[in-house]
């Protein structure tokens, strides 16, 4: 289904299929924007990924490339992008992203780091987002293939006692 959705690289807030067919929400069209940017977020923390998906960001890291930021708002389609995205959009991307576009990621977190909280002003769904993402890429859980979570505190050391 994402294959069907994602053909430039950028997800939709919303869309619909009907006999194969892509049909996007009458109300949203094709952008992508806040509704969308968890969909990068949990596809990069799935056990077993088809490498297929990774493409799915490919139309937002090229804007990051080309631009130096990410818009907050994108065309799926024709990737037209508009405003700028808020910090949880960038952490959004890390567990998805090739390791050279994580620094460019990176650098945009860590300019939007004010007083201990992630933007100017610090917004509760940016808050969430960078906590996922940094948690998964630090190591620090992981999920099963049945969807369990795996926290790294729960990993058991495999050693002889002394």
């Amino acid at each position: 289904m994402l294959r069907l959705f994602v053909p430039a690289g950028a997800v939709p807030d919303w869309a619909f299929a009907k006999a194969g067919q892509l049909l996007h929400d009458p109300v949203t069209g094709r952008v992508g924007s806040y509704d969308a940017i968890r969909v990068y977020l949990w596809i990069g923390m799935m056990p077993e990924r088809d490498p297929g998906l990774d493409r799915i960001a490919a139309g937002l890291l090229r804007k990051l490339q080309e631009t130096g930021a990410l818009p907050e708002r994108i065309d799926a389609r024709t990737l037209e992008a508009r405003g700028s995205a808020p910090p949880g959009f960038y952490a959004a991307l890390l567990p998805l992203a090739p390791a050279d576009a994580r620094p460019a990621l990176e650098e945009h977190l860590a300019r939007a780091l004010k007083r201990g909280l992630y933007g100017d002003p610090p917004a509760y769904y940016d808050q969430n987002l960078v906590l996922f993402a940094q948690g998964f890429t630090e190591s620090r859980y992981r999920f099963g293939a049945d969807g369990s979570l795996a926290p790294a505190w729960e990993t058991r050391c495999i050693g002889r006692a002394r």
